[in-house]
């Protein structure tokens, strides 16, 4: 799976609340405004030992990613995807059911539905928006939320050229987690924000991605994922478990249930639409 926040943007539906998920008039709400794992972003392993780095070089660890999730020619065959699946968040004892639509180079919609409550949110290309839960009709998400759901919808393709699409990577390394060496990679966005990728060095896949979000009393915390149970999705190699930690403790996991692709998405699935919107889950 490549990473690019489409876990964290899934939670990003969950928004500022009391240290409890409560659910409002509107929206869901809880602890998280923006979570970088939809996660996504991510999350906890103690007792890391750092080692120095060695001789491999940025573009040689770059390659070995590539290749790990099933080589160039895979990555570039995608065209849209369709990914439905499940949130579990255990502290509130709370299950969410998603879709999410992927249309490259830069498309996104997902539905979600909670506690009977159906929520939606979209980028065009340009503009980000969501349901309004009163109107069922799109309106426009402004500042930094925008910003957030925009690098969500980011091309899957990133890794093949992360200067076109605004990210510098930097080796840092690597650490010894959990029994396994794992590449040190800093992930670093054009707005100056940053993550941590922690890539096991034997399978060249993502173990763990670390990142920095704001709670809500605004002050800036550290969330940890942990990603696994790879598996190929016609020749492209994906996480389907993200697990999700917050101030060192589990908060959240996401499963994908389902994953189809190049089914020939349609512009206007994730267009902003002045008429009510509809969604596919039940």
């Amino acid at each position: 799976m490549l990473v690019d926040f489409r876990y964290h943007s899934l939670i990003f539906f969950f928004r500022h609340g009391h240290g409890e998920t409560e659910l409002n008039e509107t929206r869901l709400a809880s602890p998280e405004k923006r979570a970088a794992l939809i996660f996504i972003s991510c999350w906890l392993l103690t007792g890391a030992i750092r080692i120095p780095a060695d001789s491999q070089t940025m573009d040689e660890i770059l390659g070995g990613m590539i290749q790990a999730q099933g080589g160039k020619a895979a990555i570039e065959n995608i065209k849209d995807m369709t990914v439905t699946g499940t949130i579990e968040v255990p502290r509130q004892d709370i299950q969410v059911t998603f879709t999410q639509y992927k249309k490259e180079p830069d498309k996104r919609r997902i539905e979600m539905k909670v506690m009977g409550m159906v929520q939606v949110q979209g980028f065009d290309g340009k503009r980000a928006w969501e349901m309004d839960p009163q109107t069922q009709t799109a309106v426009e998400i402004p500042g930094e939320d925008a910003i957030d759901i925009k690098r969500g919808s980011l091309a899957l393709r990133w890794m093949l050229e992360p200067e076109k699409y605004g990210i510098s990577l930097v080796y840092r390394g690597k650490e010894r987690i959990d029994g396994n060496d794992c590449f040190v990679i800093e992930q670093i966005y054009s707005n100056g924000d940053k993550a941590v990728l922690y890539v096991n060095a034997e399978t060249y896949l993502i173990f763990k991605i670390k990142t920095k979000m704001l709670d809500e009393m605004m002050v800036e915390v550290e969330t940890e994922t942990i990603l696994s149970d790879y598996r190929s999705v016609n020749g492209y190699i994906m996480a389907h478990t993200m697990v999700s930690f917050l101030r060192g403790k589990e908060y959240m996991r996401l499963f994908y249930k389902k994953i189809k692709m190049n089914t020939g998405l349609k512009d206007h699935l994730f267009m902003m639409q002045n008429e009510t919107i509809e969604t596919s889950i039940d």
